[in-house]
């Protein structure tokens, strides 16, 4: 995503640097402050191969999946980058069950009404 950094940078109030990672602060006004990385570029894809096909991940379908990135990690377009990924996985193409056939359409002819 070309934006990333400037919708980042849009949050500079949350954002918080710790031993040279950028992190983010919820916006919720809650006592906790939950810290998500702000995750680069480079390291989304390995964040979506441990999420998605790591031993936690179990292949679950792409809103799991997200639900799981979104708890840990904070980037723009996140969102699509991972429905792109869950739906080029072809461990999830071979096991996704198949669409079942409709039965056919039939026309019924009604006498009167009432």
């Amino acid at each position: 995503m070309r934006y990333a950094p400037r919708a980042v940078w849009a949050q500079f109030e949350l954002l918080l640097l710790q031993k040279l990672v950028f992190y983010i602060k919820s916006a919720a006004l809650t006592t906790q402050a939950k810290l998500r990385m702000v995750a680069p570029k480079q390291l989304v894809e390995q964040a979506l191969v441990e999420v998605h096909d790591g031993v936690a991940g179990a292949h679950f379908g792409g809103m799991e999946s997200l639900m799981k990135i979104e708890a840990r990690f904070r980037r723009p377009g996140t969102t699509k980058e991972v429905h792109c990924y869950c739906d080029q996985c072809l461990i999830c193409a071979k096991c996704k069950p198949k669409a079942k056939p409709r039965a056919p359409l039939w026309s019924f002819t009604f006498g009167n009404p009432m």
